[in-house]
C-alpha cells in the first residue's frame, strides 16, 4: 500500500499544477568518463529543464549506438504539507525498472523525510533529518535505513561558527568516522578525518574564487580526488578525477557540461 502511495506521488509531481508552458528551458550533457590513459567511456545523460519540470534521458556512447535510451526520468517540486515534495521517477528500459526517490522537506519544522523504491524492491530506502538550535549552535542529525542490505546509518554534524564537527557511522562498516571542516576565510576550507577503528585518515581542501571552485581530497598512500567547477556566463563546467598515487595509469576523469538555450 505504502509503495502505491509512493508511485501515485511520482505521477502527481508530473501532472500537479498543469503542462509546462515552455517559457524557460535549458539543457545539460553529463557524465563524459575517461578511464585511464586510453580508454574513452561515454555516458550521457540530456536533462531538459522546462519550468518546474526536469525530464531527459541517459545513453552509453561506448555500447551499441542504435538502441534506444537506457533510461527516462522526469523530476518535479511541489508545495505540500507545510513543506516541499520533490519526486524523481526514473524508467529503465534494459529491465523494465520504475524507480522513484520522493523527499519532503519542512523549513518551518526544520525536518526533512526521504524515501526510495523501486519496482522490484518496492520501499528501499528511508532518511529523517532534524536541524536543531543547540545553545547558539547548529546540530544536524540524519538517520537513513536500507531495506535491502538492512543497513542503518547515521551522521551527527554540530555547526559553530567556521567550524563543522561531524561524526558517521554505519551497522555495514562498523568505522565511526570523525571529521573537522574548517573555514580558513571566505575562500579556503581544510576538512581532515580520521577513522576511529583503523587510524585512517583523509586531508581536503576546498578552494573557491569568483565563478569556480577546486575541491581536493588527499588519501595518503592511496589516491589523491579532485573536483573542479567552473561556472562561466555560458553554464557550468565540473570536471572530476580520481588518481591512484602509485598508478597514474589508472586515473579516472569524467566532465559534465550544463548550459542554457
Amino acid at each position: 500500500m505504502l509503495f502505491n502511495i509512493f508511485v501515485v506521488l511520482a505521477i502527481l509531481a508530473v501532472a500537479f499544477g498543469g503542462a509546462p508552458n515552455g517559457k524557460s528551458v535549458s539543457a545539460s550533457l553529463k557524465e563524459s568518463n575517461v578511464e585511464g590513459l586510453g580508454g574513452l567511456n561515454l555516458k550521457l545523460a540530456f536533462p531538459f529543464k522546462i519550468d518546474d519540470y526536469t525530464v531527459g534521458f541517459r545513453h552509453n556512447f561506448a555500447g551499441d549506438l542504435h538502441r534506444g535510451p537506457e533510461a527516462i526520468f522526469v523530476k518535479r517540486s511541489f508545495d505540500a504539507a507545510e513543506g516541499t515534495v520533490t519526486v524523481d521517477a526514473e524508467y529503465e528500459s534494459s529491465n523494465n525498472l520504475v524507480s522513484v526517490a520522493a523527499k519532503w522537506v519542512s523549513d518551518k519544522l526544520k525536518l526533512a523525510v526521504g524515501l526510495e523504491g523501486n519496482t522490484q524492491d518496492k520501499i528501499t530506502n528511508v532518511e529523517v533529518t532534524s536541524n536543531e538550535d543547540l545553545n547558539g549552535n547548529k546540530l544536524k542529525t540524519t538517520l537513513g535505513y536500507d531495506l535491502t542490505s538492512q543497513k542503518l546509518s547515521g551522521t551527527a554534524a554540530l555547526n559553530h561558527d567556521d567550524t563543522t564537527v561531524q561524526i558517521a557511522y554505519d551497522t555495514e562498516e562498523a568505522d565511526p568516522v570523525l571529521s573537522v571542516s574548517h573555514k580558513l576565510d571566505s575562500n579556503n576550507a581544510v576538512q581532515p578525518s580520521l577513522s576511529l577503528k583503523d587510524g585512517k585518515v583523509k586531508y581536503g581542501w576546498t578552494r573557491k574564487w569568483e565563478g569556480g571552485s577546486l575541491e581536493s581530497t588527499l588519501y595518503p598512500g592511496d589516491k589523491v580526488t579532485l573536483e573542479w567547477d567552473d561556472d562561466s556566463a555560458n553554464g557550468l563546467w565540473k570536471t572530476k578525477a580520481t588518481v591512484p598515487i602509485n598508478d597514474l595509469k589508472s586515473s579516472k576523469v569524467s566532465v559534465s557540461r550544463d548550459w542554457k538555450v
